[in-house]
């Protein structure tokens, strides 16, 4: 959502700024719409068109209300309080942080989910929770592939799966410190940069990449001498996966063996980190070399 927004004001610069402004506030005022009804109110991962209620999406994805998601969406909200300076942004803050906080696990729940708490502001939550009851939805599997295997959901917090977090950890204080912050702030001072109220310009980035341009002159001859001859980099992949076979036709099968782990037997694709190093092509890596040669060049 933020990543749309800014590339729409960033469109500023080749458009009409009044033809941008409607759709902005638009795509903003949905935010607001999408926000769960107290006391469960936060945000969901993916909603119904027809009447932007929770949806399920994959078959380990419920019909839940996600707490990191929230935690995302009331940093959104605040960012979207500095572009416009319109209070319904920061209305719904504060039922959304008093929710992460009703969800919080008490110790023997966290204990048996294996998590650590690094300080007392962090709680520990579960990640999907039902829109309606505020009942956890974690996640467990059976079975080893996907013909003979299958993902529920019960309120058992242990032996949940590991290609994605049941639970979530949450900085609550910290939460709270930035909504009192910006509440703080007089609204003149933190609007005095929008390009939404004031029509300034966001500058262009030179170029786009999630990678920082920062230069280490010590990389290039590293990564020259690196190249392959074919105009890639090789490097150990972080995750794997097995190479397709058909699976033969297998009844549903009720063993966990695989119920925590990244990938099931030998007709399961699901990526995981492999044992032994793998070497592949990267983008991330390809990308950060790019991105490094570029700077280095820009500097010269």
């Amino acid at each position: 959502s933020l990543e749309n927004i800014e590339f729409l004001l960033q469109c500023r610069h080749v458009m009409d700024p009044d033809i941008i402004k409607e759709p902005v506030t638009r795509a903003m005022d949905v935010l607001i719409r999408l926000q769960n009804k107290a006391p469960f109110a936060g945000w969901a991962d993916q909603y119904f068109v027809d009447d932007l209620k929770p949806a399920p999406a994959r078959s380990y994805e419920a019909r839940a209300i996600n707490a990191g998601t929230t935690v995302k969406m009331i940093h959104l909200l605040m960012k979207y309080y500095r572009l416009t300076g319109e209070a319904k942004f920061l209305s719904g803050i504060p039922a959304a942080i008093d929710f992460l906080e009703s969800i919080k696990l008490p110790d023997a729940e966290v204990k048996r989910s294996g998590k650590t708490l690094r300080n007392s502001s962090e709680i520990l939550v579960p990640r999907y929770i039902d829109p309606e009851t505020g009942i956890p939805q974690y996640i467990h599997r059976k079975g080893s592939n996907v013909v003979n295997g299958y993902y529920y959901f019960d309120q058992d917090i242990a032996n949940t799966v590991s290609h994605i977090g049941s639970t979530t950890v949450i900085h609550i204080s910290g939460l709270r410190k930035a909504y009192e912050e910006i509440t703080s702030i007089p609204k003149d001072e933190l609007t005095q940069d929008s390009p939404l109220i004031y029509g300034k310009k966001i500058p262009l980035p030179e170029y786009y990449s999630r990678a920082p341009f920062t230069q280490r002159n010590r990389d290039v001859p590293e990564i020259i001498n690196s190249l392959e001859k074919e105009g890639y980099w090789l490097t150990p992949l972080s995750m794997i996966s097995n190479p397709y076979k058909e699976c033969p036709p297998m009844p549903k099968s009720e063993n966990k063996k695989h119920a925590s782990t990244h990938v099931g037997d030998e007709y399961d694709t699901s990526t995981y980190p492999p044992e032994t190093p793998v070497w592949g092509i990267s983008m991330p890596v390809y990308l950060s070399n790019m991105v490094k040669l570029i700077t280095y060049l820009n500097n010269k």
